[in-house]
């Protein structure tokens, strides 16, 4: 009849314990603000002029963002983070940017992406492999449930002149690709400054994805828009 006793107590106590737990940690609470001592004697008297040598703080005013301000001396990185910081909440997705490895790769948004191996980046970027010797750094963002749904690449060169022609190489290479889970609808290149931006994936999320590149740059032009094919 004990043990029966005992267990009874131990029982309802461990399923207190174990809700307990599950419980969203609460804030911790301010300390109690003490109430103000108000000074009934009448202030001493005294002829001396004490004078403030601290300057007035002046405020601070917000630099004012101009589309021409992000252009070309961006990196590829900046660039995308730029573009996704601008979005509107009803517009986001689950994103993840970077390459595979555990320094780039992120589950936050656009990430760095290593150009050491190239056939990695055609792979996943669809950046054709002869073209690596010509960036100089590169950035992507991906919709985190679907890389068809979404994918993003930005390429910076090191030859501005080039822009044009890093964005005929990928999409060409783009286009020709053999599609597995799912099929994109649409691709898009950009251009900004000397920054090359391809774009795949369902034709409404590829068309934000174009409105914000172009009322974030002013410099911003479509090279390529049409269909997967």
């Amino acid at each position: 009849m004990n043990k029966m006793k005992t267990l009874g107590l131990i029982l309802p106590l461990t399923l207190a314990l174990t809700l307990s737990a599950c419980a969203a940690p609460t804030p911790a609470t301010s300390p109690a603000t003490k109430p103000a001592v108000v000074s009934t004697q009448a202030p001493a008297t005294s002829t001396q002029t004490v004078l403030n040598t601290q300057p007035a703080t002046q405020p601070q005013t917000a630099p004012t963002a101009t589309k021409a301000e992000a252009g070309s001396s961006a990196s590829a990185l900046k660039l995308l983070q730029t573009i996704w910081a601008a979005y509107p909440e009803s517009d986001q997705f689950p994103a993840a940017g970077g390459d595979p490895s555990e320094a780039n790769s992120t589950m936050k948004g656009p990430g760095a992406f290593s150009l050491e191996d190239p056939a990695m980046a055609d792979s996943i970027l669809g950046l054709p492999q002869s073209a690596g010797a010509d960036i100089a750094d590169a950035a992507s963002l991906m919709h985190m449930m679907n890389a068809n749904t979404f994918t993003a690449g930005a390429f910076r060169v090191k030859d501005p002149a080039k822009v044009k022609d890093l964005a005929e190489q990928l999409q060409a290479n783009i286009q020709k690709r053999q599609w597995m889970c799912g099929f994109p609808e649409q691709l898009i290149i950009l251009s900004v400054g000397d920054i090359a931006i391809s774009a795949f994936g369902h034709s409404e999320i590829i068309e934000t994805f174009k409105t914000q590149v172009l009322d974030a740059f002013g410099e911003a032009k479509v090279l390529v828009e049409e269909p997967i094919r």
